[in-house]
């Protein structure tokens, strides 16, 4: 029997030929990544299979990408505020998350847009937690996914969604790759809102300092990126981040 090592999901794990995998385990996932109205069933089966290795893909957190307990991270946001100092929602149309966590945010957009929130996350515990979260909350316009959106996108269409979230992730290794992907997903007129942890300050949380980006730094970047700074609103009750949002 051939074994072997592999990095999947950014821990260490055994795989084996797909036949003699935990096929039961992998049946429960995928039950419940595929709950009509909030994934979309054919992805899922997709994103299933290449956990089990049928196809060989390697999927790696952005680094400093751990998440905390669901009780310690809901404590450092009100996430309606800061949706609404993003100008979420002021648009009609669809949005787009990268990396959903546990929802914090999802369902709080969701209840904001016109259209769907389309949400992503490498870590299908998360997409499991977002899914829950949602179905809880009787939301119906969101779908969720497990994806690697720094190497494959989010995909959606070009120029098809009018607000971006990119909440705490732009100190992954290739900022500039999230941010042009935000761009070519929003149709002009859309914002993509930003917020990360700040540095001037002792935050409770983060990644470590020199890897966080400064606002400034955000504003180049994304102006390299092809779009343009529209605002740096403060973030109600939430005093360990700075906003910006962005436009197409």
């Amino acid at each position: 029997m051939r074994r072997g090592r592999a990095e999947v999901y950014g821990a260490s794990v055994h795989y084996f030929t797909a036949w003699r995998l935990r096929a039961s385990r992998w049946a429960s996932c995928l039950r419940s990544y595929c709950r009509p109205c909030h994934v979309r069933r054919h992805e899922q089966r997709r994103s299933v299979i290449d956990a089990l290795g049928v196809r060989c893909v390697r999927m790696t957190k952005g680094r400093e990408s751990e998440m905390p307990s669901l009780e310690l991270w809901e404590g450092f946001f009100e996430p309606d505020s800061v949706l609404e100092a993003l100008e979420c929602g002021v648009l009609p149309g669809d949005a787009v998350e990268f990396g959903c966590g546990y929802g914090t945010f999802t369902v709080a957009a969701a209840r904001r847009v016109s259209g769907v929130v389309y949400a992503s996350d490498i870590d299908p515990l998360m997409v499991s937690a977002t899914i829950d979260r949602a179905a809880q909350a009787a939301v119906h316009n969101v779908v969720v996914e497990t994806r690697d959106f720094v190497l494959d996108g989010c995909g959606r269409p070009d120029a098809s969604v009018s607000f971006v979230m990119l909440f705490n992730i732009l100190h992954i290794e290739d900022p500039m790759s999230l941010l042009r992907e935000a761009r070519r997903v929003l149709r002009v007129g859309g914002i993509a809102g930003v917020i990360h942890w700040r540095r001037d300050i002792e935050t409770p949380r983060g990644p470590s300092l020199e890897i966080r980006p400064r606002p400034a730094q955000c504003r180049a970047w994304a102006e390299k990126a092809g779009l343009r700074w529209l605002s740096s609103p403060d973030l109600p009750n939430s005093p360990w981040h700075w906003g910006m949002t962005l436009g197409r």
